[in-house]
């Protein structure tokens, strides 16, 4: 059984590149084309025999980066590679310092309290929904869910009191709101 070999597979732009590992040039040129998206005849492949030991597994950045890639910093767009002081890889992403991983991190933060706001907003309203999607948009701030009776999705978007049905859904949301309606008055 012949051994798997790394190799780097690529476009003339360098965002379109992967690495692939494979018994052959050609199944990893053909394997990499796929993955971009390119054809066969447009892609280069070249070995990449220091990456041979993560066959089967994640290559690290640290790997990269030693063997003399570079990153773009997720943050602010720096360069990351060997002459970076005190490169951070978390999130599967590459950071040039502990300030931007920070940054990156608070970033999701507020994101994720952003859509937590619209789905506790969304069940304040309409207690008995499923919801499938809310925004995490700092303006447009919206949520898709599924009501009761209900065969596709409505969309809100948070602060309205109107909520877009699908036509063949209105009925259904029309008795559903009735039965919502009918059950506080019969509760107070």
């Amino acid at each position: 059984m012949r051994a798997v070999k790394a190799f780097i597979v690529e476009t003339d732009d360098p965002d379109d590149s992967v690495v692939k590992f494979a018994t052959t040039n050609v199944a990893a040129r053909r394997n990499g084309a796929d993955e971009i998206g390119a054809d066969f005849g447009n892609v280069t492949c070249k070995r990449l025999p220091w990456a041979d030991q993560f066959a089967g597994k994640r290559i690290p950045e640290t790997a990269f980066i030693e063997n003399g890639w570079h990153f773009e910093c997720s943050t602010c767009g720096d360069k990351v590679g060997k002459e970076t002081p005190a490169p951070v890889f978390a999130l599967d992403l590459a950071f040039c310092s502990a300030k931007c991983h920070a940054d990156e991190v608070a970033d999701r933060q507020a994101a994720a309290n952003r859509k937590q706001e619209v789905i506790d907003a969304l069940l304040l309203k309409f207690p008995d929904v499923e919801v499938t999607f809310a925004s995490d948009h700092d303006e447009r701030r919206t949520a898709s869910f599924k009501f009761p009776g209900g065969q596709d999705t409505a969309q809100w978007k948070l602060g309205e009191d109107s909520v877009m049905v699908t036509k063949r859904d209105v009925d259904a949301w029309n008795r559903w709101r009735e039965q919502i309606k009918a059950a506080s008055a019969s509760a107070e």
